[in-house]
Protein backbone atom coordinates (compact mmCIF):
# COMPACT_ATOMS: atom_id res chain seq x y z
CA UNK A 1 0.00 0.00 0.00
CA UNK A 2 1.47 3.24 -1.02
CA UNK A 3 1.61 5.89 1.22
CA UNK A 4 -1.26 8.22 -0.41
CA UNK A 5 -3.87 5.19 0.07
CA UNK A 6 -3.19 5.21 4.11
CA UNK A 7 -3.18 8.85 4.36
CA UNK A 8 -6.59 7.96 2.00
CA UNK A 9 -8.05 4.93 4.23
CA UNK A 10 -6.99 7.28 7.54
CA UNK A 11 -8.81 9.84 6.19
CA UNK A 12 -11.77 7.79 5.63
CA UNK A 13 -11.92 5.90 8.70
CA UNK A 14 -11.39 9.39 10.51
CA UNK A 15 -14.52 11.00 8.58
CA UNK A 16 -16.53 8.04 8.81
CA UNK A 17 -15.61 7.69 12.76
CA UNK A 18 -17.03 11.40 13.15
CA UNK A 19 -20.07 10.83 11.48
CA UNK A 20 -22.16 13.92 10.45
CA UNK A 21 -19.57 16.64 11.11
CA UNK A 22 -19.60 17.99 8.01
CA UNK A 23 -22.94 19.33 8.22
CA UNK A 24 -24.72 20.97 12.03
CA UNK A 25 -27.86 20.24 13.42
CA UNK A 26 -29.28 24.03 12.56
CA UNK A 27 -28.17 23.78 9.09
CA UNK A 28 -29.58 20.09 8.39
CA UNK A 29 -32.90 21.22 10.18
CA UNK A 30 -33.36 24.11 8.10
CA UNK A 31 -31.97 22.45 5.08
CA UNK A 32 -35.16 19.57 5.34
CA UNK A 33 -37.47 22.84 6.80
CA UNK A 34 -36.52 24.83 3.66
CA UNK A 35 -36.99 21.65 1.33
CA UNK A 36 -40.64 20.30 2.94
CA UNK A 37 -41.52 24.42 2.26
CA UNK A 38 -40.75 24.60 -1.37
CA UNK A 39 -42.21 20.85 -2.10
CA UNK A 40 -45.17 21.85 -0.27
CA UNK A 41 -45.66 24.92 -2.23
CA UNK A 42 -45.16 23.21 -5.57
CA UNK A 43 -47.36 21.13 -4.91
CA UNK A 44 -50.43 23.25 -3.49
CA UNK A 45 -49.66 25.07 -6.15
CA UNK A 46 -50.48 22.01 -8.37
CA UNK A 47 -53.53 21.10 -6.79
CA UNK A 48 -54.61 25.25 -7.27
CA UNK A 49 -54.13 24.82 -11.02
CA UNK A 50 -56.01 21.27 -11.07
CA UNK A 51 -58.81 23.44 -9.49
CA UNK A 52 -58.82 26.45 -11.48
CA UNK A 53 -58.45 24.83 -14.73
CA UNK A 54 -61.91 22.64 -13.12
CA UNK A 55 -59.95 19.46 -14.13
CA UNK A 56 -61.24 16.10 -12.64
CA UNK A 57 -58.80 13.90 -10.81
CA UNK A 58 -57.26 10.89 -12.46
CA UNK A 59 -55.29 8.27 -11.43
CA UNK A 60 -51.84 9.60 -11.50
CA UNK A 61 -53.18 12.82 -9.03
CA UNK A 62 -54.19 10.22 -6.59
CA UNK A 63 -50.84 8.66 -7.09
CA UNK A 64 -49.28 11.52 -6.77
CA UNK A 65 -51.37 12.79 -3.73
CA UNK A 66 -49.76 8.79 -2.34
CA UNK A 67 -46.09 9.81 -3.06
CA UNK A 68 -46.38 13.58 -1.68
CA UNK A 69 -47.82 11.60 2.12
CA UNK A 70 -45.50 9.38 2.05
CA UNK A 71 -42.97 11.96 1.07
CA UNK A 72 -44.43 14.44 4.51
CA UNK A 73 -43.87 11.59 6.74
CA UNK A 74 -40.50 10.32 6.08
CA UNK A 75 -39.54 14.25 6.18
CA UNK A 76 -40.94 15.20 9.37
CA UNK A 77 -39.90 11.54 11.02
CA UNK A 78 -36.10 12.68 9.61
CA UNK A 79 -36.55 16.05 11.37
CA UNK A 80 -37.99 14.35 14.71
CA UNK A 81 -34.96 11.81 15.15
CA UNK A 82 -32.03 14.53 13.84
CA UNK A 83 -31.30 15.48 17.47
CA UNK A 84 -31.07 12.20 18.70
CA UNK A 85 -28.02 11.29 15.80
CA UNK A 86 -26.56 14.76 17.15
CA UNK A 87 -26.42 13.53 20.52
CA UNK A 88 -25.31 10.15 19.60
CA UNK A 89 -22.51 12.21 17.65
CA UNK A 90 -21.63 14.36 20.68
CA UNK A 91 -21.84 11.25 22.88
CA UNK A 92 -19.32 9.44 20.72
CA UNK A 93 -17.03 12.63 20.57
CA UNK A 94 -16.89 12.75 24.47
CA UNK A 95 -18.84 16.14 24.81
CA UNK A 96 -21.75 14.93 26.58
CA UNK A 97 -22.46 11.66 28.59
CA UNK A 98 -24.87 8.92 28.33
CA UNK A 99 -28.34 10.73 29.48
CA UNK A 100 -30.91 8.67 31.20
CA UNK A 101 -33.29 8.26 28.29
CA UNK A 102 -30.42 7.17 25.93
CA UNK A 103 -31.43 3.79 25.00
CA UNK A 104 -35.46 4.49 24.15
CA UNK A 105 -33.77 7.19 22.02
CA UNK A 106 -31.76 4.95 20.23
CA UNK A 107 -34.74 2.60 20.04
CA UNK A 108 -36.95 5.37 18.85
CA UNK A 109 -34.53 6.03 16.23
CA UNK A 110 -34.06 2.68 14.87
CA UNK A 111 -37.72 2.04 14.61
CA UNK A 112 -38.16 5.77 12.41
CA UNK A 113 -35.08 5.23 10.69
CA UNK A 114 -37.04 2.11 9.14
CA UNK A 115 -40.28 3.42 9.00
CA UNK A 116 -38.71 7.06 7.14
CA UNK A 117 -37.12 4.24 4.73
CA UNK A 118 -40.28 2.30 3.83
CA UNK A 119 -41.74 6.36 3.39
CA UNK A 120 -39.07 7.14 1.58
CA UNK A 121 -39.23 4.15 -0.83
CA UNK A 122 -43.12 3.98 -1.02
CA UNK A 123 -43.01 7.99 -2.33
CA UNK A 124 -40.40 6.83 -4.96
CA UNK A 125 -42.63 3.88 -6.12
CA UNK A 126 -45.64 6.34 -6.31
CA UNK A 127 -44.11 8.70 -8.04
CA UNK A 128 -43.15 6.08 -10.83
CA UNK A 129 -46.93 4.64 -10.94
CA UNK A 130 -48.13 8.33 -11.56
CA UNK A 131 -45.50 8.87 -14.47
CA UNK A 132 -47.14 5.52 -15.71
CA UNK A 133 -50.45 6.60 -15.18
CA UNK A 134 -49.58 9.57 -16.95
CA UNK A 135 -47.98 8.05 -20.25
CA UNK A 136 -51.13 5.09 -20.27
CA UNK A 137 -52.95 8.26 -20.83
CA UNK A 138 -50.68 9.82 -23.16
CA UNK A 139 -50.52 6.24 -24.93
CA UNK A 140 -53.86 6.68 -26.23
CA UNK A 141 -53.92 6.39 -30.22
CA UNK A 142 -50.54 5.63 -30.43
CA UNK A 143 -49.57 2.22 -32.08
CA UNK A 144 -50.29 -1.18 -29.80
CA UNK A 145 -46.40 -2.21 -29.43
CA UNK A 146 -46.05 1.29 -27.16
CA UNK A 147 -49.29 -0.29 -25.23
CA UNK A 148 -47.52 -3.67 -24.89
CA UNK A 149 -44.44 -1.84 -23.92
CA UNK A 150 -45.91 0.15 -21.33
CA UNK A 151 -47.99 -3.26 -19.63
CA UNK A 152 -44.44 -5.19 -19.51
CA UNK A 153 -43.06 -1.70 -17.79
CA UNK A 154 -46.26 -1.62 -15.15
CA UNK A 155 -46.22 -5.51 -14.77
CA UNK A 156 -42.12 -5.27 -14.00
CA UNK A 157 -42.48 -2.45 -11.40
CA UNK A 158 -45.06 -4.15 -10.02
CA UNK A 159 -43.21 -6.93 -9.22
CA UNK A 160 -40.10 -5.97 -8.91
CA UNK A 161 -42.31 -3.20 -5.80
CA UNK A 162 -43.98 -5.99 -4.41
CA UNK A 163 -40.75 -8.37 -3.95
CA UNK A 164 -38.76 -6.04 -2.83
CA UNK A 165 -41.39 -4.93 0.52
CA UNK A 166 -41.80 -9.36 0.74
CA UNK A 167 -37.93 -9.30 0.73
CA UNK A 168 -37.41 -6.79 3.35
CA UNK A 169 -40.28 -8.02 5.49
CA UNK A 170 -38.98 -12.14 5.42
CA UNK A 171 -35.72 -10.11 6.09
CA UNK A 172 -36.64 -8.21 9.64
CA UNK A 173 -38.72 -11.15 10.37
CA UNK A 174 -35.77 -13.51 9.95
CA UNK A 175 -33.31 -11.03 11.74
CA UNK A 176 -35.45 -11.27 15.01
CA UNK A 177 -35.63 -15.11 15.28
CA UNK A 178 -31.82 -14.85 15.27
Amino acid sequence: MCEFERQLETHASATMSTGADWISQHDLLRTDYAMLAMTSTVFIARIGVQIWRRKPIEAQDILLYIAFAAYLAFTILYIVITPIFFKLQALQAGRIAPWPTMMEDIILAAKVMWQSGMEYWTCLWFVKFSLLALYKKLLSGMPKKYLWIWWFTLIFCVVVCKSSRRFVFTHIASSKQD
